[in-house]
């Protein structure tokens, strides 16, 4: 299993540093970014307790971002939790509050 991770490690590492090279010579910010991630997952994927912890700020971050964007379009928690909690299968819309 391990040997498996540390084949993935460095295919991720390979890709992340052409997608840095790439960047350079584009100015492309977005897969400069992409290409950093993918350089430090490499490194984190060798370890399972950085696997489980960045798995875990990863889920921090994607629930902070759903919190912001329901509150930029106004909708309440309370409307969700009743959108999740309709068990008759009918589509809800939010209402804008």
């Amino acid at each position: 299993m391990l040997e498996r991770r540390a084949e993935i490690s460095s295919k991720l590492f390979e890709m992340g540093t052409s997608l840095c090279k790439e960047s350079h010579e584009t100015g492309d910010y977005c897969v400069n970014k992409a290409g950093s991630l993918l350089i430090f997952i490499a490194g984190v994927m060798l370890d399972e307790k950085d696997v489980e912890e960045y798995g875990l700020i990863s889920s921090m971050y994607a629930a902070k971002r759903i919190m912001d964007d329901l509150e930029e379009k106004n909708i309440r928690i309370s409307e969700i939790l009743k959108y999740f909690n309709n068990l008759d299968g009918e589509e809800q819309n939010f209402k804008d509050n």
